[in-house]
């Protein structure tokens, strides 16, 4: 199985996630991250984040399309993430096309459309849960997230290189074209979500997404925090109950430590 992130402008962040995934996900696998810095100063925060976690393998991005098939494994299962994602559990990990890491029971509001969204009809076997993304709504009738969302790379290629992107929103809203093949299929994911988004700022403007717009968290700023050896403590997120896929919470921050972070996995 092959991870592949997608980060813009937001270093603290990726960090986080990285962090995260470190501590959470056994056994290890390889991780690509495709990152785009819009100056100088974003650009040197990433080079920094990279040093500390030399274990990934980080493209900065050119033609988007072009990188993400570069990075598409030729076999086995992908999994899609974006940097403003942490895991809260651990994952050993299921290579399962249809699993969804940001799925669990606990998910009863569908945040993006800020309304209630039932748990479809399921069924559950050794904790894991499935449903026919038919019978979901919301984010239980959402295949084609890039949120944590495990696909065939062989059958995804295809639809892949079928669209025209240029940014993972982008990515994304193209892949909606294939819903059709999706909607009869079984979803899986576990009783607990393994990861939340926390949209604590927006760095792009294809879509007009919901954020937490907090001043505290505008890019700039979060880049100034890592700037000054701060990052982002992880510690209040870890085993979250989160009601909603993404879910705001407040920024806590923390001296970053000055020692390269090495794979424990």
């Amino acid at each position: 199985m092959t991870a592949i992130v997608f980060s813009k402008d937001r270093a603290l962040q990726l960090d986080a996630f990285l962090r995260s995934y470190a501590r959470f996900v056994t056994p290890r696998v390889p991780v690509d991250v495709i990152w785009l810095p819009t100056s100088s100063r974003h650009a040197r925060a990433y080079l920094d984040v990279f040093a500390r976690h030399p274990w990934v393998r980080q493209h900065r991005q050119g033609l988007l399309k072009q990188d993400v098939l570069d990075c598409l494994p030729a076999t086995g299962c992908v999994a899609f993430f974006v940097d403003d994602l942490v895991f809260v559990r651990p994952w050993a990990v299921l290579e399962q096309p249809g699993l969804s890491l940001r799925l669990g029971l606990h998910l009863t509001r569908c945040y993006t459309a800020q309304a209630v969204q039932a748990i479809p009809p399921v069924t559950i076997t050794d904790g894991i849960v499935q449903w026919r993304w038919a019978d979901g709504a919301g984010d239980w009738g959402y295949p084609l997230s890039l949120d944590g969302q495990l696909f065939d790379a062989a059958a995804i290629r295809p639809m892949l290189a079928a669209i025209a992107f240029t940014s993972p929103n982008t990515l994304e809203a193209g892949l909606q074209r294939f819903f059709g093949e999706f909607r009869d299929q079984w979803g899986c994911c576990y009783t607990e979500s393994r990861i939340v988004n926390v949209p604590w700022n927006r760095v792009q403007d294809d879509y007009d997404n919901r954020f937490a717009r907090d001043p505290y968290a505008v890019p700039e700023r979060m880049l100034s925090f890592w700037e000054q050896g701060h990052q982002i403590d992880l510690a209040p997120l870890a085993g979250v109950v989160n009601v909603s896929c993404h879910q705001e919470f407040p920024l806590a921050l923390e001296a970053r430590p000055c020692e390269v972070l090495k794979w424990v996995g």
